[in-house]
């Protein structure tokens, strides 16, 4: 690679001589000598760790399989964007799960400049990265990757039996909990009397979004993990906390890991009858596709705050994550006993 005219300079005091020493390093801005296209590698997995580790992976071979190359985004809010290695320490792009691999020599290349685009099919999932790398073996490899989009299935999530359920006034309780108005934040909360269900929404709301008198303003709010003001927020569980919006059973243990729904895609349209009353329509699928609908006439919801509940059952949030008190215990929503 040849020397560019990129220069850090730095400086340093020793403590024990208060000797200060100026550094001067010259940095080798990668350039290729030779182009080698790899084509469209067609047969090229998904790895979706957006929830967990904040990225995502495509990996695939090229067909004579001489090459394998993987490509790591960094930080996405979705799949879709541009991703870019200037080769002078700006990337969004993850360097260990960003690299190629040699079948012949088992050695892997580092990628030291890359620009990659990256499009998907909203309909079908297909996805396209198309772009290039330029290794530390001189060499800029082009190249598509092709691969369909896999959504991360979430641990306790039911894979199968879908859900069509109403509920009314006769049948559940209903709570509209604005503690968290002043984060932007509403909990819709129904639990059927007979203990049985239970379901949470977080509505991520702005000043105008606001109704005086049932918080949450009428319309339709899409879920999603955008975290803007207008959606619900998508449920999710990383291993120790479970995070709204979710359908569970829930019982004096707290909610089981049998029966749950986590709400990771759909809307829910939100219907105002009157002073006081909502109609709330649910309309999602969970990790594993499966659907949920749940049609809700709150009819006398009560607007107050979650210290305000009965105080031998009541749900809070703290940091993300719902926990159930029960007279002087609490209880995380997977039912065991939290230390105070």
């Amino acid at each position: 690679m040849q020397k560019m005219s990129y220069l850090c300079t730095a400086s340093c005091k020793r403590k024990f001589d208060s000797v200060q020493y100026n550094v001067r390093m010259w940095y080798a801005v990668p350039t290729s000598t030779q182009t080698i296209d790899l084509g469209e590698i067609t047969d090229t997995k998904f790895v979706n760790a957006m929830a967990t580790m904040g990225v995502y992976q495509l990996v695939g071979a090229t067909q004579d399989s001489t090459y394998t190359l993987a490509f790591c985004a960094e930080a996405p809010m979705d799949v879709e964007g541009e991703y870019e290695n200037n080769g002078m320490f700006q990337s969004n792009l993850r360097a260990q799960y960003t690299w190629i691999k040699e079948k012949v020599t088992g050695r892997y290349l580092n990628v030291m400049k890359a620009k990659v685009t990256v499009t998907m099919d909203q309909t079908t999932g297909d996805i396209n990265a198309n772009g290039y790398y330029v290794c530390d073996d001189e060499k800029q490899y082009n190249f598509t990757l092709k691969a369909k989009y896999e959504r991360r299935h979430i641990a306790y999530d039911m894979q199968d039996t879908p859900l069509d359920l109403t509920f009314t006034s006769q049948t559940h309780t209903f709570t509209i909990d604005t503690e968290y108005l002043n984060e932007g934040a509403v909990l819709f909360e129904a639990m059927g009397k007979n203990n049985a269900d239970y379901l949470i929404l977080q509505f991520l709301l702005d000043s105008a979004q606001i109704d005086p008198q049932t918080a949450i303003y009428p319309g339709e709010y899409s879920i999603d993990d955008s975290y803007v003001a207008g959606t619900v927020t998508a449920g999710d569980f990383n291993g120790t906390s479970i995070y709204p919006s979710f359908f569970g059973k829930i019982s004096s243990q707290g909610i089981s890991t049998k029966g749950l729904y986590f709400l990771v895609e759909g809307t829910v349209m939100v219907e105002k009858l009157n002073e006081h009353d909502l109609h709330i329509v649910l309309e999602a699928i969970n990790s594993y596709e499966v659907p949920v609908k749940i049609d809700i006439n709150t009819a006398t919801t009560d607007i107050h705050h979650a210290e305000a509940q009965h105080a031998e059952t009541r749900k809070f949030l703290k940091n993300g994550q719902v926990f159930i008190q029960r007279g002087e215990n609490i209880y995380s929503v997977l039912g065991n006993a939290v230390k105070q």
